[in-house]
């Protein structure tokens, strides 16, 4: 059920009260991206002012929350930096290649040489 909010209002006229569960107001904010950062970084404020929230549990919480577009967009994000690490490794691999290469080549020559 989660935590429960309670709130005293008075209303100098009439007024329409509503309630809203966390999943219709998880639904609403993906409407309104600044909004959602706000509310959300507010709430880790008051917790972590509070000394109430585990850092984890709510980078989890996050990430659940995001949409399939931003969830494409993290692993697109995810898989270019796994590419660029990956073109590093093979260049540098390449690299070590070519230099075990030539000094085969050079003891080969001088063993032929010795050989002689």
């Amino acid at each position: 059920m989660g935590n429960r909010r309670t709130a005293n209002v008075r209303s100098k006229g009439y007024s329409d009260l509503f309630s809203l569960n966390k999943d219709d107001l998880w639904d609403a904010l993906q409407e309104y991206p600044e909004a959602k950062k706000m509310l959300l970084e507010k709430g880790k404020e008051i917790l972590m002012k509070d000394n109430m929230i585990d850092e984890e549990k709510a980078r989890r919480e996050e990430a659940a929350q995001l949409t399939v577009q931003e969830k494409i967009e993290v692993i697109d994000q995810q898989v270019d930096a796994i590419s660029t690490r990956f073109g590093r490794l093979m260049g540098e691999y390449e690299s070590f290649q070519a230099k075990v290469k030539e000094r085969m080549t050079s003891i080969e020559n001088k063993f032929e040489e010795k050989k002689d």
